[in-house]
C-alpha cells in the first residue's frame, strides 16, 4: 500500500498537532467512527465478561439487562460515551443536530430509567454475575420508560441513517427517498434492520410472540444486536474509513 493509500481512519484517529486551538475529536469523520465502534461494539464486550468473568454462556434477556451485573461498568460507559458524541454531532444541517441530540438524550435517560429487574428465582443470590437490584417500587414505570427511550434512541439513529447520511454535504432536499446507489444502500439496509428490529421487539407487547418464546431464545438481546450491530456500521461507515487518502 502506498503511502498516500493510507485508509482515512488512520487520518482520523491521529490528532493535529500543528493547530492547538481544537480538540482530537473535532472532526466529524471521527465522531461517526467512534460511535460506530462502540455500537458495535457493545453486546460482545457485555457477553464477553460475563462469559469469562462468570461462565455465562447463554446472553441474558436483553442487553439493558446487563445494568444489573457485573458488566454494569461497561454498559454505563459506553452507552454514555456514546450520549456524549451524539450530544457533540453537528452533522450538515440542524436535522442532523436534533436527532442526534435527541438520541443522545435518550441514552442518558435509558441509563438514568434502567429496565426491570434480572429474576433470580427464588432469591437474587443464586445469580452470581447479578451485582445490583432496585425496589420494585415503580418497577413497571421505569422498565416501560426505558423502553421507549430505548425507542426513541434507535429510531432517530435509523432516520439518521436511511434519510440524513445518504445525503452529501450541500444538499438541502430534507427527508427524501435517497437514490439508492454505492454506500446509500448500505446505510438504507443498515436502517431498515433497525426499524424492522425494533418492531419485531414490539410485537412481544402485542402477544405475537409469547413471553416463553421470547425469553427462551433470548429473542429481544438478540434484535438488539442487530439494531445495535445495523447502527454502529452504518456510522462505521459515514466514517469514511473505507475511503482512501486523496
Amino acid at each position: 500500500m502506498k503511502k498516500n493509500d493510507t485508509p482515512n481512519i488512520i487520518e482520523n484517529l491521529i490528532p493535529d498537532f500543528k493547530n492547538t486551538k481544537i480538540i482530537s475529536l473535532e472532526k466529524q469523520s471521527t465522531l461517526r467512527w467512534l460511535v460506530g465502534s462502540l455500537g458495535m461494539l457493545l453486546p460482545i464486550l457485555l457477553w464477553l465478561i460475563l462469559y469469562f468473568g462468570n461462565n455465562l454462556q447463554t446472553p441474558l434477556d436483553s442487553i439493558s439487562h446487563y445494568f444489573y451485573t457485573r458488566a454494569s461498568s461497561i454498559f454505563i460507559i459506553v452507552v454514555s460515551l456514546l450520549a456524549i458524541f451524539l450530544l457533540v454531532y453537528k452533522g450538515y444541517e440542524m436535522i442532523d443536530f436534533i436527532l442526534s441530540t435527541i438520541a443522545g438524550i435518550c441514552a442518558l435517560l435509558l441509563l438514568y430509567f434502567p429496565t426491570s429487574n434480572i429474576d433470580c428465582a427464588p432469591d437474587i443470590t443464586n445469580c452470581s454475575y447479578v451485582i445490583t437490584h432496585f425496589p420494585d417500587t415503580n418497577e413497571e414505570f421505569r422498565s416501560t420508560f426505558h423502553l421507549i427511550m430505548a425507542g426513541l434512541f434507535l429510531g432517530s439513529l435509523a432516520l439518521m441513517s436511511i434519510f440524513l447520511f445518504t445525503k452529501k454535504e450541500g444538499d438541502k432536499d430534507g427527508f427524501v427517498i435517497p437514490d439508492l446507489k454505492g454506500e446509500k444502500i448500505i446505510f438504507v439496509v443498515c436502517g431498515v434492520l433497525m426499524l424492522l428490529s425494533m418492531l419485531m421487539i414490539a410485537t412481544n407487547c402485542f402477544g405475537v410472540f409469547t413471553v416463553d418464546e421470547f425469553n427462551d431464545k433470548n429473542l429481544t438481546f438478540w434484535f438488539e444486536v442487530v439494531a445495535l450491530e445495523a447502527f454502529g456500521f452504518s456510522w462505521f461507515v459515514k466514517g469514511d474509513v473505507f475511503e482512501k487518502n486523496k
